[in-house]
């Protein structure tokens, strides 16, 4: 029994090197990119970012760039399914809400996106209503067969809130 609680906390420390591992290279390809002394640690699960030059804490200024989508940070969700006999149990809700988490915890992404069919009711209820996506945009001919597909966005981050709002102002979807 204690060889086996030995085997599980090596197997834990080494998951946490290999994370910490992980963050090193990505700190070291982001401070390349950016040509910014950036630094990531963690602090009890949670990241910190230290910038050297610029603050991006200070997240007003990407309102002012709205059509430069390269100023926002995001992670889309190119495909969620759930096996028929498994629906109705939650399981897209926890699989999405974990997806957003690890997006905004471990990338800092300042929005979430998606395309839904527009026929898809089931899975626009599921955005909308339960996990507070708002409509964004139409993609007309979206899809392989000619169906249109909804933009949605959800906001990680108050200022990207901001963004949508003004983007969406006295927007009128015909659908």
């Amino acid at each position: 029994h204690n060889n086996h609680n030995k085997k599980k906390n090596d197997k834990k420390n080494d998951n946490k090197k290999d994370l910490e591992e992980r963050k090193k290279r990505r700190n070291e390809r982001l401070s390349k990119k950016h040509n910014k002394n950036r630094i990531i640690t963690s602090n009890n699960n949670r990241e910190e970012i230290k910038m050297d030059e610029t603050n991006e804490d200070d997240d007003e200024s990407k309102i002012d760039n709205d059509n430069d989508s390269t100023k926002w940070k995001h992670g889309h969700i190119t495909s969620l399914a759930v096996l028929r006999s498994h629906r109705k149990l939650g399981i897209a809700t926890k699989l999405m809400l974990a997806s957003e988490s690890q997006m905004k915890q471990v990338y800092n992404a300042d929005y979430v996106s998606l395309h839904v069919r527009e026929t898809n009711h089931a899975a626009y209820h599921l955005y909308t209503n339960t996990l507070k996506f708002r409509k964004y945009d139409i993609e007309k001919k979206y899809y392989a067969d000619g169906e249109d597909a909804f933009d949605m966005r959800k906001p990680l981050k108050q200022s990207y809130i901001k963004h949508v709002d003004q983007a969406l102002n006295n927007k009128i979807f015909d659908k």
